[in-house]
């Protein structure tokens, strides 16, 4: 592996270890993993933080794999037949029949 990918897998692993055990903010997990992780320059990487921090809260909070594109495709896009649309109203999101 890597070293670029080694480094991006350690932070990552290092998120899900503060997200995991006790809720804790984004602002809390940016400010405090450069210092645990001092000679990894991707730990100040504050968008890549935000992803893995989004990630970690989605797999805690749901019991299931953070989902690939495809599989966000698969699940919301593709299913859709010529005559169903999803729409929104009011911040509402539905589906309904042409």
């Amino acid at each position: 592996m890597g070293k670029v990918k080694q480094a991006i897998q350690e932070v990552e692993e290092e998120v899900v270890s503060l997200v995991s055990d006790i809720p804790r903010s984004l602002v809390y997990v940016q400010k405090r993993l450069p210092e645990l992780l001092k000679d990894n320059p991707y730990a100040n990487d504050k968008e890549l933080v935000k992803n893995c921090f989004n990630k970690a809260v989605w797999e805690r909070d749901n019991d299931e794999p953070y989902p690939t594109e495809d599989e966000i495709y698969k699940r919301y896009v593709y299913p859709l037949d010529k005559g169903e649309v999803w729409g929104s109203w009011n911040g509402f999101t539905t589906k309904w029949k042409n």
